[in-house]
């Protein structure tokens, strides 16, 4: 089976084995809009991005290159994505770029809901509309700040002259203890570390910390805790004025145990990027890899492997696929040198990338694509539009050509009469 992209955009097709052990083919392409934005108004207008078309991310990239860190943008090669993720980066702004100890920051994604929400080969299907809100999520923002140790606890001071924090994971809750064994260096037979656990919600975050780690770096000779970094990201009702100390099991445990214990802890990690890959609960959806997976089912995903894994956005963001001419509207995410009242919103403008299946006869049929990821990036003021349709392996199909159309209203198909024939002859869209 042949590939040929037919649009400006960056497309790529690839093969990928389903949970049922079917040969399929991917193909994903990747759309970009500028986003300018009316200061009066908020109003943002998008602008194809076609002259150097956005690449498609073919590997996880992280944050300042450290692999141990959080997700600065996700591979876009997943085979199949059953939602859409919605994703933000950038950074959030205090309202009119005064200093702020406190602001909220929101999201909302809505459509023209439709009883027909499949690619139509006509322009003709009457469809019954309405508003629908697919996304609609607010987060509190608190300046940086740090817990000191007091005589009487914990106490709690943030920097009240902040404007901006960047959108990562390591403002969220969450966080890692880590002591190393001073034995290690002599001995290498010793463990290498006297402690080492993590937040399994977010281990990159902060205020997250294990009970034991006052007195096992008291053991090894190390300093005491006096300060921690205090998460800024919360969400409503849910922030903590001091540093939570978790007892982690010393047992080996599994994904879904890990899911388990994230949840009894007090706080939620809030943020609105990529949740990481061995992150819980996202990790639970990976399976059971035990001996039976080995002796059955390898190299195949286990029978129990959730296709949810592949979205990578926060649970509240993610939705139905949307369809191409949603909305999408933020609060406090663009500078407010763009946005002085820190609202913004755009419209998609219900262009449709499509893939257009050739049988072997040279018939051409049109295959619905989704949109399964829409990243903005307030900063560089983009909109990533992604869209993705596999196709199972099919010998009747001898090439896939990645397509896209920029007028709503147009059919992908359509047939005109020729002047040499009675007979109608089939026309391709552009």
């Amino acid at each position: 089976m042949q590939f040929v992209n037919l649009t400006p955009f960056h497309s790529m097709a690839f093969q990928s084995l389903d949970n049922a052990g079917h040969y399929c083919t991917t193909v994903v392409t990747k759309v970009g809009y500028r986003i300018v934005i009316d200061p009066s108004t908020g109003k943002g207008e998008l602008q194809l991005i076609e002259q150097e078309p956005l690449p498609l991310v073919l590997a996880d990239e992280h944050w300042d290159d450290d692999p141990q860190g959080s997700i600065k943008q996700e591979s876009d090669l997943a085979p199949f994505k059953p939602r859409c993720d919605l994703l933000i980066a950038g950074n959030t702004y205090a309202p009119e770029g005064k200093p702020a100890d406190q602001w909220p920051v929101r999201v909302r994604l809505t459509q023209i809901s439709s009883e027909n929400n499949n690619l139509n080969t006509n322009n003709n299907s009457e469809q019954n509309s309405a508003s629908t809100t697919l996304i609609d999520k607010t987060l509190y923002i608190y300046a940086p700040g740090h817990f000191h140790k007091t005589f009487f606890g914990w106490a709690l001071k943030r920097d009240k002259n902040t404007t901006q924090i960047p959108l990562r994971w390591d403002y969220a809750f969450g966080g890692a203890s880590k002591i190393a064994n001073p034995k290690y260096q002599q001995d290498p037979n010793q463990p290498e570390w006297l402690l080492n656990e993590a937040c399994f919600s977010n281990p990159v975050g902060c205020g997250w910390v294990d009970k034991r780690h006052q007195k096992l770096a008291q053991k090894a000779a190390q300093p005491l805790l006096q300060t921690i970094p205090a998460p800024c990201f919360f969400y409503p009702n849910e922030a903590i004025t001091e540093p939570v100390f978790i007892q982690q099991p010393k047992t080996i445990i599994n994904a879904k145990d890990m899911q388990d214990i994230a949840k009894q802890y007090p706080c939620r990690p809030a943020g609105f990027g990529s949740v990481g890959r061995s992150w819980a609960p996202r990790v639970s959806l990976t399976g059971t890899y035990d001996e039976q997976w080995q002796q059955e089912r390898w190299p195949l995903s286990p029978t129990d492997f959730d296709e949810h894994y592949w979205n990578a956005a926060p649970l509240d963001q993610q939705c139905a696929w949307p369809r191409p001419d949603c909305q999408l509207e933020t609060w406090f995410l663009f500078s407010p040198e763009l946005a002085p009242q820190g609202y913004v919103q755009m419209q998609l403008p219900g262009h449709r990338a499509f893939v257009m299946a050739r049988l072997q006869d040279n018939t051409p049929i049109p295959l619905a694509a989704n949109i399964d990821t829409v990243l903005l990036d307030t900063e560089k003021q983009q909109l990533e539009v992604v869209w993705r349709c596999r196709i199972k392996q099919n010998s009747t199909i001898k090439q896939l050509e990645a397509r896209f159309e920029i007028n709503p209203q147009a059919p992908l198909l359509k047939y005109e009469s020729t002047t040499h024939q009675t007979n109608t002859t089939l026309s391709e869209a552009v």
